[in-house]
């Protein structure tokens, strides 16, 4: 059996040939599976576990004032009744009304049985007191087993009532006149489910131990009888069992401690403790995992029939088409489909059904906790149910194709498209496409949307499997964002001063493309004082975002960069487009500074001279002037007026010496571009 989780995600698949010439291929938008039709809308429909949308039952939602609705039973004349957590309260259904039975019967119906007459029996916590209630309305405690817990009752075709108990795992039948009578004493804590089949067969479930035993209807009669053991499932409670023709379904649960001891506890102290503001019960917490098998007639080897790794199961019925339905603990009712063999969630509000009941053969109530509510289930499924999808969007304006979409039976497929992300009154009106293949739409825009609809009659009939749109993005321009330049490796930008003597200049850039086309780039340069640009690369495009600059190719100068970014790689001809960005002035100057000493004169009265000298250079400022005295650390020297500023700066060093004799000095000028320029002089000192 294919059965998988069905959880709702869209998925987008974008089918390209070649990654450089994305723009001008033809992709297409794949709607598929169940994460593919995932976010978009559905009324009246489901996903079934092979990802397809089918039509969804229908049910009608009837809030009770209950906190929970914790078990029920349709007579064999039709009528249902349902019994309350917390309360203990029976009702009737009349129509969709609501008539209460018996009140406070205590703190949990645990469970409900009606026999051939029209009678209905009901057992709550605590103890093992069990109620008639009549055709006409009127209840009497029928009997009061000696026992802490009766978790399940049935009737057989002559009318015999049967109550599997707990903690002691006793079944017991009570007479007409309510005296209880042992059947069987398992060894097990608890007997948890019951079932009678058309030749009145007695099949019921342990806890611990999950075992599922029967009695054949010629020993029912009897007191402390054998019972046969059709079947030992790997499990901890065999939490419910219904004959279906000759095979049987039971639901087996497990438990993390494995006794069932504590699930009873919980399920007492759930009854005690629930409140309006609890969405679960607490048998949720104590599993860890259901699933159910099918035991065909003469077959000693149960077929799986769920998904392995099921949450908790709370409840289960087969209905008379195979379909199994099972209440899965914080996750509402999930269906699994006899005939196509998948998996698909019945989409309610609450998350906790705690009991079913079918009707004719067919699902007729769900009831839940937190708050207790019933859903009643329709004749028919919603007439014309739809699915409309998400929003897609190219990214940019697009020019639409063919939409084509894989169905079993009658779809209406409408689509419409805009220039907004949400769509409003600017979009086009939904376009009617006569068959699979037809073009979407006209015109290029970013956003389109499909929608599918069912036939009016028979919509169960329906099924989508898949949408795909083909699509080719128009051309957009790329758009040059910006441009740096730095020396060397640093990337700093474009700056008048710098103290590197690198020979080289690296200029970097950003470019970006909505298209995620291939980029290329020209570079363009001009001395700041002309008008004509010169291209670096005649030759071929650059295809990575940065360039060393040499500077001894280049005269001394201030300069601007032009740079352009084309998309051509990817769009031939016409659909190519461009963008350019210029630069800051920048210099480049590979020239050293000149540097001369005027004069060095001695300095009256004084062991010293005076040195008066220019730094100077064509293209850059002076950067910083450095002396050194008979070859010692250089020291920096300010200019005349403290700062340097300009490309010319005289200086004055005054210079005194201890020792007499003759000494030589060396000054140093570096400009902003890291050149450098020595000069050397000598003087006596007396």
């Amino acid at each position: 059996m294919r059965v998988i989780i069905q959880l709702f995600c869209l998925s987008f698949l974008i089918l390209v040939s070649g990654s450089a010439a994305m723009a001008v291929t033809a992709q297409q938008w794949v709607t598929q599976d169940q994460d593919g039709f995932a976010k978009g809308k559905m009324d009246g429909l489901v996903i079934n576990s092979d990802g397809e949308l089918i039509a969804a039952p229908k049910y009608e939602k009837v809030q009770t004032d209950e906190v929970a609705i914790w078990c029920s039973v349709t007579t064999p004349t039709g009528e249902t009744y349902f019994g309350t957590g917390k309360t203990g309260n029976i009702y009737k259904l009349d129509g969709k009304k609501i008539v209460p039975v018996v009140k406070n019967t205590g703190f949990v119906v645990t469970t409900l049985a009606a026999d051939n007459k029209g009678n209905v029996y009901a057992a709550s916590l605590p103890g093992g007191r069990i109620t008639r209630i009549e055709p006409n309305g009127n209840s009497k405690v029928l009997a009061t087993l000696e026992v802490l817990y009766i978790w399940s009752l049935q009737c057989d075709s002559k009318g015999n009532l049967y109550a599997g108990t707990g903690p002691a795992g006793r079944l017991f039948r009570v007479t007409e006149k309510g005296n209880p009578v042992l059947l069987y004493d398992s060894e097990a804590d608890h007997i948890f489910s019951l079932a009678i089949d058309a030749k009145d067969n007695l099949y019921f479930g342990t806890a611990h131990g999950a075992t599922l035993l029967k009695i054949r209807a010629e020993d029912a009669m009897k007191e402390k009888v054998k019972a046969q053991v059709v079947h030992d499932f790997d499990g901890s409670e065999l939490k419910a069992i219904q004959p279906v023709g000759d095979a049987l379904y039971v639901a087996v649960n497990k438990t993390r401690d494995g006794s069932a001891e504590e699930v009873a506890s919980a399920l007492y102290e759930a009854a005690e403790d629930i409140d309006e503001e609890d969405e679960g019960i607490a048998p949720e917490s104590s599993g860890t995992g259901g699933m159910v098998y099918k035991l065909a007639a003469g077959s000693r080897k149960p077929e799986r029939v769920t998904k392995s790794g099921e949450s908790f199961i709370l409840g289960m019925k087969v209905d008379n088409a195979g379909d199994v339905f099972i209440a899965v603990a914080g996750d509402g009712m999930i269906r699994y489909s006899a005939r196509t063999l998948t998996r698909a969630k019945i989409e309610i509000q609450e998350k906790q059904v705690l009991t079913m009941d079918l009707k004719a053969g067919k699902l007729h109530i769900l009831g839940t906790s937190g708050p207790g509510v019933l859903y009643f289930s329709q004749p028919s499924v919603k007439p014309a149910p739809n699915y409309t999808s998400q929003v897609f969007s190219s990214g940019v304006p697009a020019k639409w194709g063919n939409l084509a979409w894989d169905a079993h039976g009658t779809l209406k497929m409408e689509v419409r498209s805009g220039m907004t992300q949400a769509p409003d009154e600017t979009w086009t009106p939904w376009k009617a496409l006569a068959g699979s293949g037809e073009a979407a739409a006209t015109g290029q825009t970013p956003y389109i949307q499909y929608r599918a609809t069912w036939p009016e009659k028979e919509p169960q009939n329906a099924v989508l499997r898949q949408v795909e749109l083909s699509y080719i993005e128009a051309n957009v321009s790329p758009k040059m964002k910006e441009i740096s330049v730095g020396t060397g490796d640093k990337g700093s930008k474009s700056s008048r001063k710098s103290k590197s003597s690198s020979p080289t200049v690296k200029v970097r850039w950003k470019a970006d493309d909505d298209n995620k086309d291939t980029l290329g780039y020209r570079i363009y340069y001009r001395l700041s004082s002309e008008s004509n640009w010169k291209q670096l690369n005649p030759d071929k495009l650059l295809t990575k975002t940065d360039y060393l600059l040499e500077k001894q190719k280049f005269p001394a100068g201030e300069y601007v960069l032009r740079i352009e970014v084309t998309d051509e790689a990817s769009n031939p001809g016409e659909r190519a487009l461009a963008d350019t960005l210029e630069s800051k002035p920048f210099v480049l100057d590979s020239d050293r500074p000149t540097v001369t000493l005027a004069k060095i004169v001695p300095v009256e009265n004084e062991n010293a001279v005076l040195l008066t000298g220019n730094a100077a250079d064509g293209i850059s400022t002076i950067a910083s002037i450095e002396y050194s005295i008979d070859g010692q650390a250089w020291k920096s020297l300010f200019p005349s007026d403290d700062i340097y500023d300009s490309k010319t700066e005289p200086f004055t060093l005054k210079i005194a010496v201890e020792e007499k004799g003759a000494h030589g000095v060396a000054i140093r000028a570096t400009d902003a571009q890291g050149n450098t320029s020595v000069v050397h002089g000598s003087f006596q000192t007396q």
